[in-house]
C-alpha cells in the first residue's frame, strides 16, 4: 500500500470513527494534526491539518491544490466517464 493509500485510509476511519465517538470527534477537531499521526497517518512536520464542520447552514468545498489539477482532473474525467 502506497503511503497516500493508507493515509487516506487513516483519514477514512478516522471521519468514521468521529461519527461514532464524540470524544474522539472533539479531539479531531481541536488538534487534527496529531490525532491523526496517533491513528499512524504520516504527516510532515512542514504541513498543517484543519478540519471543518459542515451545519444545516455552513457547507465547505475544499478545492485541490492547482499543483495537483491534473490528476484531479483525470480522475473526475474517468469518473464521468463510467455514468
Amino acid at each position: 500500500m502506497k503511503a497516500s493509500d493508507k493515509n487516506r485510509a487513516i483519514l477514512a476511519e478516522s471521519v468514521a470513527r468521529s461519527w461514532r465517538e464524540s470524544d474522539f470527534r472533539q479531539k479531531l477537531t481541536s488538534n487534527p494534526k496529531d490525532t491523526l499521526r496517533e491513528s499512524g497517518m504520516d504527516i510532515p512536520d512542514d504541513h498543517e491539518v484543519e478540519v471543518f464542520e459542515n451545519t444545516s447552514n455552513l457547507i465547505h468545498a475544499v478545492l485541490p491544490a492547482v499543483s495537483q489539477m491534473d490528476s484531479h482532473n483525470a480522475a473526475f474525467d474517468s469518473a464521468v466517464s463510467r455514468l
